[in-house]
């Protein structure tokens, strides 16, 4: 469990990485492994929005953010 628990601790420190420095595809990717590995977490449906905000889909973003609220 404490592995699994750092392995989704690093997915979520590569996304914002991965943000910072422009690469959208890698933020993406693991956001998308992230979400296969905790569906339920907040900080999940966050980081999600943050990608598809930075991919210009504001719509879609706006809900993740709002899924992120009903899970915490």
């Amino acid at each position: 469990l404490r592995l699994v628990k750092r392995a989704t601790q690093s997915s979520e420190v590569l996304v914002m990485m991965s943000l910072s420095r422009g690469d959208i595809d890698r933020a993406t990717r693991t956001v998308e492994t992230l979400e296969k590995q905790s569906p339920e977490s907040p900080i999940t449906h966050n980081l999600k929005g943050l990608v598809l905000r930075a991919q210009g889909k504001r719509d879609e973003s706006i809900l993740a953010f709002e899924t992120a609220l009903k899970h915490q």
